[in-house]
């Protein structure tokens, strides 16, 4: 399993979301583990990273609380959006036949789903992020009437 994290280095400080990674690695890892550190592949900014899992992600979640009286956890709502406004990736074996697993419907009959994937925010780069902040913030406010926050005015927003 690989868990990936967004982290700035600035002389010898390093600044990344360590209860994240706490709580995700105690959640998830058990044992000795390896962590590697390695320059990011993307070209988004910690701003649109900081953004999307801060206020985006703070004011969806109120939203459902209020629509619907329900509150979701954030890798819910994260995993929603992707699926909403990314999509999802059906997947094929080596040989190009799609990949079809057994699951056990609620009546306990084997079925065959096909299996996918939504892509992960680090295979987005900076514009494609920008889009993905601009369409989410336009689209829950003129389908859905709900103002998500702008980012901070002292922001550079030419950069998110």
């Amino acid at each position: 399993m690989k868990l990936i994290y967004h982290a700035s280095i600035n002389g010898d400080k390093i600044r990344a979301p360590w209860n994240s990674i706490r709580r995700e690695v105690c959640e998830k890892l058990t044992g000795d583990i390896e962590m590697t550190f390695e320059p990011s592949k993307g070209t988004r900014t910690l701003r649109q990273i900081r953004y999307f899992h801060g206020p985006l992600l703070k004011s969806v979640q109120e939203f459902y609380q209020e629509r619907d009286g329900l509150t979701k956890t954030f890798d819910r709502i994260k995993q929603e959006l992707k699926e909403e406004y990314i999509g999802i990736e059906p997947l094929d074996w080596d040989d190009g036949t799609p990949m079809l697993l057994p699951r056990m419907d609620v009546n306990g009959n084997i079925i065959m789903i096909r299996e996918s994937r939504t892509q992960s925010l680090s295979d987005i780069g900076f514009e494609e992020m920008k889009e993905l902040l601009s369409l989410i913030v336009h689209d829950f406010l003129t389908r859905k009437g709900w103002h998500i926050p702008e980012p901070e005015d002292n922001l550079e927003k030419s950069r998110l």
